[in-house]
């Protein structure tokens, strides 16, 4: 398994720059955009899955129309 590298501030800095520049992209489902992070990072989705709140929250989420019968 790959192990995390910390990075130093200029690092983190120019990066956000980076990001901030790009046009966002747009994803129709969670599906998609786990596809796309497939292929662009080096990081296995299953550690995505394993240390990210966010996704936890978004996988597990019920939805109102999960009460309707």
């Amino acid at each position: 398994m790959s192990q995390l590298v910390p990075v130093g501030v200029w690092n983190v800095r120019e990066s956000v720059q980076a990001a901030l520049e790009t046009k966002p992209l747009k994803f129709g489902s969670l599906k998609e955009s786990m596809d796309h992070m497939k292929r662009v990072f080096d990081i296995p989705i299953e550690r995505w899955n394993q240390e990210s709140e966010v996704l936890k929250h978004l996988i597990h989420q019920r939805r109102i129309t999960d009460f309707v019968e």
